[in-house]
């Protein structure tokens, strides 16, 4: 994880440098990368809107990669409390930051065993953290979260429900509870329905985009489709087949 991290931050310059867009008006070409567009809004005297996109899409995930590189390459000379600093650091730049990197982490819910954990991108999370007993095929505990706390806050939710949907917000903890083996209940079809929509409304009040949080987070820890899927014993290549891991 702390190679991946660095390796995130060496490429970012160019992410920021690079054109992210090109306009063609009347016969004239104009490209724009964050780092001129930022420029150009500052030029041209939008000098808060300049600032919230120089912030928001350059410091703050840069400082979020740091901090990620911090807690994960010190985690054996680091202080507990430190690294605790560090995650929070993390968490609270991602609810500013326009660089949406979270935590995934899949625990057995059948054994005692330690969790795989790994990256993942495109949930939207600004804060707290989701899991869910439903996890094709295998069907373990699958959480993704802002920081270690929030995932295990969500992890430890699922289970004391016995199985089901949980959204940590905080201490604010919404869940939908599936006790019967953990993917199904014994409520009417009504209040299920009713209590699936609370507890992905809260999801979306997290910051995900996705219509279904939920149903896309099932389909993270199932192996057999690609490319890169998270299993309790790691991180799956569905491309090779094969388990692989984080390490470039």
């Amino acid at each position: 994880m702390a190679l991946l991290s660095a390796t995130a931050l060496t490429l970012f310059p160019a992410a920021v440098l690079l054109p992210v867009f090109k306009v063609e008006q009347f016969g004239r070409v104009v490209e724009a990368s964050l780092w001129s567009g930022s420029l150009g809004l500052l030029g041209r005297g939008e000098i808060l809107v300049g600032l919230v996109v120089l912030v928001c899409s350059l410091c703050l995930p840069v400082l979020k990669l740091s901090s990620l590189l911090l807690v994960t390459a010190g985690r054996r000379w680091l202080a507990a409390h430190h690294r605790r600093l560090g995650w929070r650091l993390v968490e609270w730049t991602g609810r500013w930051g326009m660089l949406d990197v979270l935590l995934v982490a899949v625990c057995n819910r059948y054994a005692p065993a330690p969790p795989s954990v790994a990256f993942i991108r495109g949930f939207g999370l600004r804060r707290g953290a989701i899991a869910s007993s439903v996890a094709h095929d295998s069907h373990q505990v699958i959480a993704v979260g802002t920081s270690p706390d929030t995932v295990a806050t969500a992890v430890n939710a699922v289970f004391e429900r016995r199985g089901g949907l949980v959204a940590v917000d905080g201490d604010r903890i919404a869940g939908l509870s599936l006790p019967i083996a953990g993917l199904m209940s014994d409520r009417p079809a009504e209040e299920v329905a009713a209590g699936y929509e609370a507890v992905s409304a809260v999801a979306r009040d997290l910051g995900s985009t996705l219509q279904a949080p939920f149903m896309t987070l099932s389909f993270m820890a199932l192996l057999v489709i690609p490319s890169l899927k998270l299993g309790d014993r790691g991180l799956f290549d569905g491309n090779a087949f094969a388990f692989t891991s984080v390490r470039l």
